[in-house]
């Protein structure tokens, strides 16, 4: 029996080898006026052609070489007809293979589910080119006031690609994070509080300034995709993403800022102020899952980004004015707990929608892994905001009632709303 199972398995690996089909792609082709685009997700590196008539002549374009997280697409020109994809893959020690070709007889709106072409090897994350939707944009972008050169400069197509190619940067930034956090900690037990104000007003309204802006951004390009082709493409579709230059400059700038807002945990221990738990795991946590999840994320992360940016315009204008020594009312610290349940409701609600489109099978430019992982970031904050929300306002509401009858009840300084 077990030389049976030996035995299939070695065949299988085998045939796995000779059909020299070990990239997974997922390629789409597009209404004309639209592109076909093939994404190469395996590791090694492709090439995909495109042939079709048009005005009464055969064309033939092609993509050139691209290798593992790049995506290539070709436009189709209006009125083309007869298109015919062709996608190859460079393998060890040989030439070209052919691994994937589909012929389109006329312009397509939508493929169904039953004409997926799947490929399952020995981990179910193969899959081999998934003729998906089609994009009918025009790809005219909308307009960002006051642009820099940098940010019209295409290098957030670069940044991503480094956060792509640099995973593991997040849980060693991530490790020695920690480290630092209760090395410094135990360092600070017997001395005094550093005076960091004006370092502190500088930190914080810079990063104030920075999700002001990245919001700005993010809004002007997810309306103006709203407008065009409404919230199934604003999610699911990254054509218009990776023309966006502006827009995608902000988005891969996203798992960056997440490392420098790991310096509020700093400024916190060196000024020996009171450091919750939530807080230093929160900022480890979305570190964590974003460097995870971003570089297979296309569309949808121009949405997370963009409530993050929004979530945190208000935390760092706040905690700027009381950088200034301006006492603020508690009030305004139980508004801003309530807008980060406010965003954890909305990113559920946003992961929600995705699982809704791919199980209904329509498609969306992401994976059921990668938005599983993020669903349960965002219950998992949730529970943890919620229960925070609880002791900071109505727990404490509660207490304020008792002690006009009871004088007595102690009062724990260490708590979090004593520390607002």
């Amino acid at each position: 029996m077990e030389d049976m199972y030996f035995k299939y398995y070695l065949t299988l690996i085998q045939w796995r080898i000779q059909s020299s089909i070990l990239v997974a792609f997922a390629a789409y082709a597009a209404a004309a006026p639209g592109s076909i685009k093939v994404r190469n997700t395996g590791g090694y590196t492709a090439v995909f052609r495109v042939e079709f008539d048009h005005g009464g002549k055969k064309e033939s374009r092609s993509s050139g070489d691209f290798t593992l997280g790049v995506n290539k697409a070709i436009t189709i020109p209006d009125g083309a007809k007869n298109i015919f994809v062709k996608v190859e893959e460079y393998w060890i020690g040989r030439q070209k293979t052919t691994v994937f070709t589909k012929s389109y007889s006329s312009a397509v709106t939508k493929v169904s589910r039953d004409q997926l072409h799947h490929f399952k090897l020995l981990r179910s994350r193969f899959v081999l080119f998934e003729v998906l939707r089609i994009s009918t944009m025009n790809y005219s972008l909308p307009y960002h006031p006051f642009a820099t050169e940098l940010e019209l400069s295409g290098v957030g197509r670069e940044l991503k690609y480094v956060v792509f190619e640099n995973q593991l940067l997040a849980y060693t930034v991530g490790l020695v994070y920690v480290v630092l956090v209760f090395s410094l900690q135990t360092w600070m037990k017997n001395r005094k509080p550093f005076k960091l104000k004006l370092f502190s007003i500088s930190w914080n309204f810079f990063l104030f300034v920075v999700n002001t802006i990245g919001f700005c951004r993010m809004i002007v390009h997810i309306v103006f995709v709203l407008r065009i082709e409404g919230f199934h493409s604003s999610v699911c579709n990254d054509e218009i993403n990776e023309k966006d230059a502006v827009a995608l400059f902000w988005s891969s700038l996203f798992p960056f800022v997440k490392i420098i807002e790991l310096g509020d945990t700093f400024l916190i221990v060196l000024q020996k102020r009171f450091l919750a738990t939530f807080y230093w795991t929160h900022h480890l946590f979305a570190l964590l899952v974003t460097w995870y999840i971003f570089p297979f994320f296309t569309s949808a992360t121009e949405w997370f980004g963009l409530l993050i940016y929004f979530n945190h315009i208000p935390i760092y204008f706040l905690a700027t004015i009381k950088s200034l020594g301006i006492k603020l009312p508690k009030k305004y610290s139980t508004g801003l707990m309530i807008s980060e349940v406010g965003h954890m409701v909305s990113g559920i609600a946003l992961c929600s929608a995705i699982f809704y489109l791919i199980f209904t099978h329509q498609y969306c430019d992401t994976s059921l892994l990668n938005n599983f992982v993020l669903m349960v970031a965002y219950v998992t904050c949730l529970i943890l905001s919620a229960y925070l929300l609880y002791y900071r306002f109505l727990r404490t509401t509660k207490n304020s009632d008792m002690k006009s009858t009871n004088n007595d009840i102690p009062t724990d300084k260490n708590s979090p709303e004593m520390s607002a």
